[in-house]
């Protein structure tokens, strides 16, 4: 098993996920990439990829695991040979096993408002016992209590970095911010996701040091 962190960004950050897979499974098979493939009627390449984005968000840490033989290094720059520079390998391993759908248990986000005091506007939400995000779903509104899901939420000038929930716990960065700025996303709004995190002994640890710095999870 490989597993890779890739970057998302540009045009491709308005790519849905199941478009993000055909793109990756057309590189590695133009790029004759070693994959192995599931048995079946209906073989398909052992890919796992890390939960959905939302559309418009960018990111420098969306993780995918191959089942491959190549060296890992081999792998991406086979893959990147065929990639644009917006979904670009960054880095790869060998793993004994990585599902990062499964294994993902938080997110960091770097979100830029501009206009807005983000110091002001993390005070409101960390000096309090709870915060409700509203949204639409399927043409019904939803009002969720995220409180316990924000992990660590700071601002400076019109940044804010935000640690949330990801996979079953997820707190999605589009909607936190949308509340902070009275319910609707400026147009200039702009969400990096930074940094992901596992869950292990009790605390947050960078995905990055279980992937390629040897940290097993359990």
């Amino acid at each position: 098993m490989i597993v890779c962190r890739y970057r998302k960004r540009g045009a491709y950050a308005f790519v849905p996920h199941v478009d993000v897979l055909r793109a990756l499974c057309m590189a590695i098979r133009r790029s004759r990439a070693d994959i192995a493939f599931s048995e079946g009627f209906n073989p398909h390449m052992l890919l796992k990829l890390s939960s959905p984005l939302p559309l418009g968000v960018e990111s420098d840490c969306e993780y995918l695991a191959a089942a491959s033989t190549d060296a890992p290094d081999a792998f991406a720059e086979k893959l990147n040979r065929t990639l644009p520079d917006e979904l670009r390998i960054l880095c790869a391993a060998r793993a004994d096993r990585a599902n990062p759908a499964a294994d993902i248990a938080a997110a960091e986000y770097e979100i830029v408002l501009p206009g807005f005091d983000c110091a002001a506007l993390a005070r409101a939400v960390t000096e309090a016992d709870a915060f409700a995000v509203s949204y639409t779903d399927r043409g019904e509104t939803v009002t969720r209590d995220v409180r316990a899901r924000i992990y660590s939420l700071s601002g400076a000038g019109d940044r804010l970095r935000a640690v949330l929930g990801y996979g079953n716990a997820n707190v999605r960065a589009d909607r936190l911010a949308a509340q902070l700025c009275g319910g609707r996303l400026p147009d200039n709004a702009v969400i990096l996701k930074k940094k992901m995190y596992t869950m292990l002994g009790g605390g947050l640890v960078d995905a990055d040091k279980v992937y390629f710095g040897g940290t097993e999870i359990k």
